[in-house]
């Protein structure tokens, strides 16, 4: 049996998800800093008709779809992978993500990697 290697998340990454219902997600999350991007993976396809423009000014970019609507309780949802430099470098960003969030997921941990390990793949692959 081969095994696949499996690319590591970021050290002290965070996968961050927030419920949505429509491409109005990206009015509910602060924009990113300055100098900063942040990748995002939808649940639902139609989460992705965000313009352009939007993502751009928000500091947010798309990078797929994780057909993950059974570990999302059964809604649709973004999730949003933060590193720990930006984690660090801005808290009170960080604090605010985290009022909109329905969970956040340590990627340190050995088990969220393996459940959530094709969805942290599509991130790191962008």
């Amino acid at each position: 049996m081969a095994t696949v290697e499996r690319l590591a998340p970021p050290p002290g990454a965070v996968l961050v998800r927030v419920r949505a219902d429509a491409p109005t997600w990206i009015d509910r999350v602060p924009s990113v800093p300055a100098g900063h991007v942040v990748t995002v993976s939808v649940s639902d396809p139609t989460l992705r008709e965000v313009s352009n423009e939007d993502l751009l000014r928000s500091g947010y970019r798309i990078v797929g779809v994780h057909p993950w609507r059974a570990a999302t309780d059964g809604h649709a949802a973004v999730d949003l992978l933060v590193t720990a430099p930006l984690i660090q470098a801005q808290p009170a960003w960080w604090r605010q993500l985290l009022e909109v969030a329905d969970r956040a997921f340590d990627l340190r941990l050995g088990p969220v990697q393996r459940v959530l390990g094709q969805e942290i793949a599509l991130h790191l692959a962008h």
